[in-house]
C-alpha cells in the first residue's frame, strides 16, 4: 500500500522556488533537490499552477517560479491543490457481519475526524514558515560555497 507524497513534494518544491526569487526554476533543478524524476516535478507543477501557487514558462528558459506571497498562503491551500483523495479510506467489509459493519462505521468516525482535524491545523500554518527557512539555509550555503 503506497501513500501520495504529492504534498510534501510540492512544499519542497513551493520553498525551492521561494529561494530562488523570481527566478524560473527548471523541473531538472527541482528534481535534482527533490531526489526524484523531472517528470514527476512537471506534474505536480502543473497542480500549482492549475491553482495559482506557480508560474509556468515552457521553453529553453523556462521553468517554473513562485507565484504567490508565502505568507498569504496556508500548507492546507498546498495540501487541497495537490492532493485529490481522502487521507485514509476504509476497506469493504462483508456486508451481513455485524463485526464489519460496526467497524466500518466507527472506523470512517474516527478517520473522518483525524482528517479534519489535519486540515485544521494545516490551515493554522503559514507556507511562509518553511519558505524562509529554506530562504535562509539556501543563503548561507551560496555564502559559503562562494
Amino acid at each position: 500500500m503506497s501513500r501520495s507524497t504529492r504534498f510534501p513534494v510540492a512544499v519542497h518544491i513551493l520553498a525551492m522556488l521561494a529561494a530562488f526569487k523570481d527566478q524560473f526554476v527548471s523541473s531538472d533543478q527541482i528534481a535534482m533537490s527533490v531526489a526524484t524524476n523531472p517528470v514527476v516535478i512537471r506534474r505536480v507543477l502543473s497542480l500549482l499552477n492549475a491553482a495559482d501557487l506557480v508560474v509556468t514558462q515552457a521553453g529553453a528558459h523556462g521553468g517554473a517560479k513562485l507565484g504567490v506571497n508565502p505568507a498569504d498562503v496556508s500548507l492546507l491551500d498546498v495540501y487541497n491543490a495537490v492532493e485529490d483523495q481522502s487521507l485514509f479510506r476504509v476497506h469493504e467489509p462483508h456486508q451481513q457481519c455485524p463485526v464489519a459493519c460496526c467497524v466500518k462505521s466507527d472506523m470512517e468516525g474516527l478517520l473522518g475526524k483525524l482528517e479534519n482535524n489535519m486540515e485544521r491545523e494545516l490551515g493554522t500554518i503559514k507556507l511562509s514558515k518553511v519558505t524562509n527557512r529554506a530562504t535562509r539555509e539556501f543563503r548561507n550555503y551560496v555564502k559559503e560555497s562562494s
